[in-house]
């Protein structure tokens, strides 16, 4: 990934996807927005302290980031679940909720994920002007919400996964992630074939990798590897980068991943 500074905002880029004058994204940190305390500064989270006018200000920052107006820029709330769903210039202004990943071939609508130790997982398909937007914690990783956005991607739009060009950004990393047995079990029943994505096992703990397990989504779904980018950035390792529940005990804000196709 590539840092840029834009104003006052400080944001992370993929490589690959920088490559693609069609497109414009960006995954925000912690810096460029005016919200306070443990959502300091560039909150974009509705669910946490922070006051109302905060989180659309830094919202409005974003949004002129991205070439588009506050209202073209679109967040879902997140339940952890598989769900999906596609904007359309009918329904962009919709609330969208019990979602986790948006997917649009609409020009000027930009669309994100947010976290803050999830992975959020950006997708563009260049043959078909495709584009998704993927939050993806434990639960959404075990359940495959990435292999299911390809598949949507697939079936809405012709997509072919080869040419799915993905960007998996920062999260928690494998090291700092130390989990239960209901999250272990989880990940042997989803990855029977590849038991290196848990490591340092102690007892019923272990810690499990969210990077390398989305990657083998994508790539069980026909993504090519060299297509796919991982950030390398683990929240709870850049806390003065950015917002980490894990770290923070659960006080802290949100950061976004976002796509736009111009």
């Amino acid at each position: 990934m590539i840092k840029v500074n834009h104003g006052p905002l400080q944001l992370f880029q993929f490589e690959n996807l920088n490559n693609f004058p069609g497109i414009r994204h960006a995954v925000t940190t912690r810096h460029g927005g005016i919200s306070e305390g443990y959502a300091d500064s560039l909150n974009l989270g509705l669910g946490v302290d922070d006051r109302l006018s905060y989180v659309e200000e830094n919202r409005r920052r974003l949004a002129e980031y991205m070439g588009v107006p506050l209202e073209k820029l679109i967040f879902q709330k997140q339940t952890h679940s598989t769900n999906y769903k596609i904007i359309t210039s009918k329904n962009y202004k919709d609330f969208h909720d019990n979602n986790d990943a948006l997917i649009t071939a609409e020009k000027g609508i930009a669309i994100a994920s947010l976290g803050a130790d999830c992975v959020p997982v950006l997708l563009y398909d260049p043959v078909n002007e495709v584009i998704a937007a993927v939050h993806s914690g434990w639960k959404g990783t075990v359940n495959g919400i990435t292999r299911i956005v390809v598949d949507a991607m697939r079936t809405e739009f012709n997509t072919k996964p080869q040419d799915i060009i993905a960007g998996i950004g920062p999260s928690i990393c494998s090291s700092n992630y130390e989990v239960g047995p209901e999250v272990v079990e989880a990940f042997e029943k989803s990855f029977p074939k590849s038991p290196e994505l848990i490591s340092n096992r102690n007892g019923d703990k272990a810690h499990v990798d969210l990077w390398k397990a989305n990657e083998t989504w994508l790539m069980n779904e026909g993504v090519q590897k060299s297509n796919i980018e991982i950030s390398g950035l683990c929240t709870y390792d850049h806390p003065e980068l950015f917002f980490s529940a894990r770290y923070f005990k659960n006080k802290t804000g949100r950061f976004g991943a976002c796509i736009v196709l111009k």
